[in-house]
């Protein structure tokens, strides 16, 4: 999302759009001397007359703290919903490609032999008791039915 980000903000400064920012956030960025030398209509909110005044400010990554912070803020929303789309479209390939390999995967198994399976099954069927670590021998016990 970071990259999707900075190439819309960089995309959006090139029109030279305007956003509107509170003069608190713009004081924030910067030192309330450049916000005022840049903004004079936030002199109301330094003199402590309208604490929610709002400016507008130029949305280009070539300016200041406030004009880079603009540009990141407007094309937030769009990188955003194309990050989404992007992250749901690779998780759709992604899972669509391991299905087609577990398929392959299962075919390999049942054309070739395991040899687990068919140690285990000849010593069901020739009557070999299985032993434990401890040397005693074992009787398979019969499944229980979960229902």
């Amino acid at each position: 999302m970071r990259v999707i980000l900075v190439l819309s903000a960089m995309i959006i400064g090139s029109d030279g759009h305007l956003v509107p920012m509170p003069c608190g956030k713009i004081a924030f960025l910067g030192t309330a001397e450049k916000a005022l030398k840049s903004y004079p209509e936030c002199g109301s909110y330094f003199n402590g007359q309208d604490p929610t005044k709002v400016a507008l400010v130029t949305a280009t990554m070539s300016g200041d703290a406030s004009n880079s912070a603009a540009a990141l803020s407007l094309g937030f929303g769009p990188a955003l919903w194309l990050a989404m789309i992007l992250h749901a479209a690779g998780v759709e390939i992604y899972v669509r490609g391991r299905t087609h390999q577990n398929r392959i995967g299962n075919l390999r198994e049942l054309t070739s032999e395991a040899p687990s399976y068919t140690r285990r099954s000849r010593s069901v069927t020739e009557g070999v008791v299985p032993t434990t670590a401890r040397g005693r021998h074992e009787t398979p016990r019969p499944r229980r039915s979960h229902c």
